[in-house]
Order: C-alpha cells, then structure tokens, then sequence
C-alpha cells in the first residue's frame, strides 16, 4: 500500500503547525524546493525567515535550528510538521550526483529533527529504501534508512479513511440510508446481513475497495482520490427510488 516516512524521533506533547510541499521538477535539487516552499509557508504565518544559499553552508541544521527559533517566536507551544508529497516521483528522475545531493539533506533533516520540535514525513508510492531504482547508490540509501521509520497504510486504514472522512454519515443520515436500502435487501444475498457496511460506505458497494486492492498497481492514496472525485460528482443529484 502507500507508504511513507517518518523521522525516528520520541514523541513531542503539544499541537503541531503543519505545512505540505511538493518538490519541483527534478532538475531542482530537492534541498532548493523544499527550503523555498518551507520559507514561503512559514511566512504565511507571520514567521519570517530565508535559508542562505547552499554553497555557504557545511551542513543544514544551524539554518533548522534558527528556522525553528524564529517559528517559536510566533508559535511558543506548536511544533512544526513538514509533509512532503510524491518524493519518490521526484527521485526517481534524479541521477547521479542530483540524488545524493538529495538524500543528504534528507539525511540532515532527520539528524535535525532529533533535537528540534520538527519532524518530517514524506509520502511514497512504494518503499524507498528497497527501491530498484537507488541501486546505485545503495550505501547512501541505507545510510538514510537508519534515521527514519517507513510506514506501510494497509488497505484497511484506506477503508477507515473512507469510512471516516470520505462518507463520513450523522445518525439522522444514516437512518435515511438505512431506511433507503432496506427495500432492496431481498434481491441481494448478503445485504441484510451486511446492511451496517452498506450504510457506512453509501453510495459505493462495500465489496469495492476489497475487489480494486487485488490490482496490483493500484495504491490507496488514488483509490481515495478517485472515489473522492467520483462523490463529488453524486453530491448534489438526488438518490433514484
């Protein structure tokens, strides 16, 4: 399922600021359009700060640590989490010397997130570190594996997430679904014995998600975009009889 990665960090109390990014195209080193999205959402909040450029600079956790000097001074009691969406898409169009560049400086947020109030995930379309993909530098792949724990959504949080989120139903509409369905329970075998699925992932048969996780290129994250789209496009026509 998709996955994705975490800096290995004990757990930090309190509420966290969360701001997503998703790398530029790959001739950008990854460090250049992360640092700029970062400086650009922090000053949406009030917080100002500019990494210096990369050929002044022998390391990147002094700019992580007066990064999160100044984020504290508008958010005393918040931590700062950086999502990164489709990293995997990005490295993958990355060669040689671009990639390590790029996995150094993972390397460095992770080796900064353990003594700030930051962390770090990025979300991934398969495993980065058993990737075919980074053969080549394989030494440096497993350096980073070190400083970060991958974590696999299983295709029954994908259901939750629909469930929960997606189809999210008041007891008022649940009873009106409910209520709707109940007439046809008899042509179909299970449906009365199935009715609380039915009602909780209305309008989409409850034997989807089941069937489309046998496709094996299938993730997910797109099912749920999918499914998002597709009731998107329900929610304002009224339900046939």
């Amino acid at each position: 399922g998709h996955a994705g990665v975490a800096r290995a960090a004990a757990p930090i109390a309190g509420k966290f600021k969360v701001l997503r990014v998703e790398p530029a195209a790959t001739p950008t080193d990854l460090r250049d359009s992360v640092c700029l999205q970062l400086a650009t959402g922090l000053a949406r909040w009030g917080v100002s700060y500019r990494f210096p450029t990369q050929d002044t600079l022998p390391n990147h956790r002094a700019c992580f640590e007066e990064m999160m000097a100044e984020f504290h001074k508008e958010f005393p009691k918040h931590g700062l989490l950086l999502v990164v969406d489709e990293l995997l898409d990005y490295l993958r169009g990355r060669k040689g010397k671009a990639v390590l560049r790029d996995l150094d400086f993972l390397h460095e947020i992770g080796a900064a997130c353990g003594g700030l109030k930051l962390r770090f995930i990025a979300g991934l379309q398969q495993e980065v570190f058993e990737h075919l993909a980074f053969s080549s530098v394989a030494t440096s792949v497993r350096k980073e594996q070190s400083h970060f724990v991958q974590v696999t959504i299983p295709w029954s949080d994908a259901r939750d997430v629909v469930v929960r989120r997606l189809l999210k139903k008041t007891t008022e509409q649940q009873a009106k679904v409910r209520a709707h369905l109940a007439p046809f329970a008899r042509f179909y075998g299970t449906m009365s014995a199935r009715m609380d699925e039915f009602v909780a992932l209305f309008p989409i048969h409850p034997d989807y998600l089941e069937v489309v996780s046998r496709i094996e290129f299938a993730d997910p994250e797109n099912i749920i975009r999918t499914l998002s789209g597709a009731v998107k496009r329900l929610v304002d026509e009224a339900v046939p009889e």
